[in-house]
């Protein structure tokens, strides 16, 4: 029996995900062994995560645009498969360049390939929704999260030995393999609602007056400008590199423990992804996004009153349930709530603006754990979190959206 093109396009579009999601934790693992083994610095491998972050604030706007101009398919494939080449120069390189050198020619790899990745999140949300029936998008959505971090809990488990085995060299090349295997995969997406076509263009605005037009669309639309705002400031609260330090200082945990830990977050946010599906029929979307937040926020809270470690795994594993259902919802709403037309720049914008705080965030927040201590920061961090919840929850605009009614006019 032949199957329908939704269930052939999702499985391609996972497919696609897995693949490059397992090359990059492979990757981005033994990338920061090797910079941390040749400089002995962690702000050698800092450098890493503020040049990706630099790189996905300046992009993503222009990425956004680039998405409204032309076919987002093509170019999704055309950035995965620039990604791949970027990686095989590098391959190449680390056969035959060592030390410093190497760390210098990785810093500028991946700044190149962080500007060339990031078309891929507003090119993936212009075309989840018209490669799917409008039923199948929050489930979709919900099955990308799951088999990315299954992925990732895969490359994890495996880039031990896989780095053991090929060292750097290999970490790189399986990555652009990966990356031109997931190029291949879309060749065979079917569109099954043609995107709006472009004005000839003569008659085509610039790229600048597109761009204002996106961040137009966020002012004038209350449910977007909110998003927007809570896009900004959800990330004052960058728990992620205090992880660690409340792993060993606060529940006595070693290196086995802390990768137990955020295994334990990974399976929660694939059981969100599996069920998240079903659940949104039956729960208005702003209603389960609050709901994360506030539940979520909650349990990392609860994390810092605590000093047992089994306990740190259930509460951890729940809490990443709770924040992958709220993404998810977050994803799904700005997919169906922004006409397609401008989908790509305004998911760009939002993206730039989402990562825009979190280096200042991440230093202030290592700042204050050597201040007050790792307690008083990661508790504020989950009820900040909490906080912006009930927010959430009092905005009425965002209460009333109906997914399938904001699709049905969203690709109108």
């Amino acid at each position: 029996m032949k199957a329908s093109p939704t269930k052939r396009n999702i499985v391609l579009m996972l497919i696609s995900d897995v693949t490059s999601t397992y090359g990059s934790t492979v990757f981005n693992l033994a990338m920061m062994w090797f910079i941390y083994s040749e400089t002995g610095s962690a702000f050698g491998a800092s450098v890493i995560a503020a040049l990706s972050t630099i790189a996905m604030v300046v992009a993503s706007p222009l990425a956004g645009v680039l998405v409204d101009r032309f076919d987002p398919v093509k170019l999704l494939r055309l950035s995965l498969l620039s990604a791949s080449i970027l990686l095989g120069i590098l391959f190449l390189s680390s056969l035959y360049v060592d030390g410093l050198t190497l760390v210098f020619i990785i810093y500028a790899v991946v700044f190149l390939l962080y500007l060339a990745y990031s078309i891929t999140n507003p090119a993936e949300n212009k075309v989840v929704p018209n490669i799917v029936s409008k039923d199948k998008v929050a489930s979709l959505y919900g099955m990308k999260s799951s088999t990315s971090q299954l992925s990732s809990l895969a490359g994890n488990a495996s880039s031990g030995f896989l780095i053991t085995l090929f060292s750097l060299a290999g970490g790189i090349l399986i990555n652009s393999v990966a990356f031109l295997f997931s190029a291949l995969a879309l060749t065979f997406i079917r569109v099954l609602k043609p995107f709006d076509k472009e004005a000839p263009e003569e008659e085509r605005p610039s790229m600048r007056t597109q761009m204002r037009q996106g961040i137009e669309a966020i002012k004038d639309h209350p449910v977007l400008k909110r998003i927007a705002l809570l896009c900004v400031i959800i990330n004052i609260a960058s728990f992620g590199p205090l992880l660690v330090v409340l792993t060993s200082s606060q529940y006595g945990g070693n290196a086995k423990d802390f990768g137990f830990l955020n295994s334990a977050g990974l399976v929660g946010g694939v059981i969100a992804g599996i069920i998240i599906g079903y659940i949104q029929k039956k729960v208005r979307p702003s209603l389960l996004m609050a709901a994360g937040f506030i539940f979520s926020g909650t349990l990392l809270a609860s994390m810092a009153l605590i000093h047992t470690m089994s306990i740190a795994f259930i509460l951890y594993g729940s809490a990443m349930f709770f924040v992958t259902t709220a993404n998810i919802m977050l994803q799904t709403i700005m997919a169906v709530i922004v006409p397609e037309n401008l989908r790509g720049r305004v998911n760009g914008i939002l993206t730039s603006a989402s990562v825009l705080l979190i280096p200042v965030s991440s230093l202030l927040m290592g700042w204050l754990t050597d201040l007050v201590g790792v307690s008083w920061v990661f508790l504020f961090c989950g009820l900040w979190i909490a906080a912006i919840g009930c927010v959430t929850m009092l905005m009425k605009d965002t209460r009333n959206i109906d997914i399938e009614e904001s699709l049905e006019s969203s690709t109108a």
